[in-house]
């Protein structure tokens, strides 16, 4: 037997994306209008994961407002759980930018324009909801011989260590067309998809496994 636990973490995110009330409610959350493009900028937490010291931090964030801001679209920022929204206030009315605090990153990839990211493993999610992707990689992450480059170079992303680097790859992301979906076809339901297995599952006898969806 065959049994499922716990909801699939996007199943949610792919409803809201798909309800045109719930996008407009959540929009308006972020202070945003109907369908309004916007840049998702996910905060790289170095010094809050100590592998930077906090004025590099700093002085690497800044750099990361004054690129992303100059492709003229709001920019919402979405935090790391390390990362205290105190701390990053300032960049509202310095910049002009939104912080978003109601919702996570997977919520707001299915809304947002592009990305623009640090080595991270939710870079995933581009692919998933066919979002052009910028890496910003100031620590050698996804550098092409790095230990970790076959994991965060992604197929399709825009990849840079320089602030020029990373300024061109930020203009090509901005400058590809929108898709709903990497593959054109709306994003299906993970929790439908593993019904389906777990069906097939059931009609082998003697087989009992758990699956947990999260």
């Amino acid at each position: 037997k065959v049994v499922t636990v716990g909801v699939p973490l996007l199943d949610a995110a792919v409803a809201r994306s798909r309800d045109p009330e719930a996008r407009r409610s959540m929009l308006a959350d972020l202070g945003l209008h109907e369908d309004e493009p916007f840049v998702l900028f996910n905060v790289e937490p170095s010094a809050e994961h100590h592998y930077c010291e906090w004025e590099r931090h700093w002085q690497n964030f800044r750099t990361m407002m004054g690129v992303v801001t100059a492709q003229k679209l709001p920019v919402v920022l979405s935090l790391h759980p390390l990362c205290r929204l105190e701390d990053y206030l300032f960049a509202e009315s310095k910049y002009g930018v939104r912080i978003a605090r109601s919702w996570k990153i997977h919520d707001l990839y299915p809304l947002c324009r592009f990305v623009v990211s640090f080595p991270c493993s939710t870079n995933l999610l581009a692919e998933t909801f066919g979002k052009p992707l910028a890496i910003y990689d100031f620590f050698g992450m996804a550098q092409a011989g790095s230990p970790r480059a076959e994991e965060f170079r992604l197929p399709g992303a825009f990849v840079g260590h320089t602030v020029k680097e990373i300024g061109a790859c930020v203009k090509q992301a901005a400058s590809m067309e929108f898709l709903p979906a990497a593959t054109g076809e709306p994003i299906p339901s993970a929790s439908d998809a593993m019904r389906k297995h777990v069906d097939a599952l059931n009609m082998a006898p003697g087989r009992r496994l758990t699956v947990c969806m999260n």
